[in-house]
């Protein structure tokens, strides 16, 4: 029985090999990224809706709890640029979440804040010109390498060198 591809691992060899998980570095580049102004309130400003009522949303955001599914807009991001940057490198940008995949490998050593390096593979959330988190693979022989650590975990994934 064939095994279910459930993600592609992307090597981009433009970016020194940075790798990202079911997208391409462009997406995080370009922030292809939706944000509404829940996710906004939620996600990137961690903080409760239910405790908002509307004239703290009217004040605080300018907008009706009727908004909260609209798609911010680009004084709102420009406004929160930083903190939108930051949620994306450290959470789910492609990114963050290859990050997050191979650190939860069983068979992958890591310290306690996810930095690890094997076979050619590692993994590394700096804290250099912000925090982010971030994956590299070397070459095709680390990369066979953790295509067989996530087979023998019973995870099925696809590493693509573009």
């Amino acid at each position: 029985m064939a095994e279910n591809i459930i993600h592609t691992l992307i090597v981009n060899t433009d970016y020194y090999n940075e790798v990202t998980l079911d997208c391409g570095i462009e997406a995080i580049i370009d922030l292809d990224v939706e944000i509404s102004w829940q996710t906004l309130i939620e996600e990137v400003l961690d903080e409760n809706i239910a405790s908002f009522d509307n004239n703290d949303l009217m004040d605080y955001f300018r907008i009706e709890r009727s908004q909260l599914n609209d798609e911010i807009d680009s004084a709102t991001f420009q406004k929160y640029q930083d903190r939108i940057y930051y949620w994306v490198d450290n959470y789910v940008g492609g990114n963050a979440r290859a990050f997050d995949l191979i650190a939860s490998l069983s068979s992958f050593s890591t310290d306690e804040m996810g930095n690890g390096s094997m076979h050619g593979v590692s993994t590394s959330q700096s804290t250099s010109n912000g925090p982010k988190k971030s994956v590299c693979i070397d070459n095709e022989a680390a990369a066979k390498w953790l295509k067989q650590a996530f087979a023998n975990e019973g995870i099925a994934i696809e590493i693509e060198f573009t």
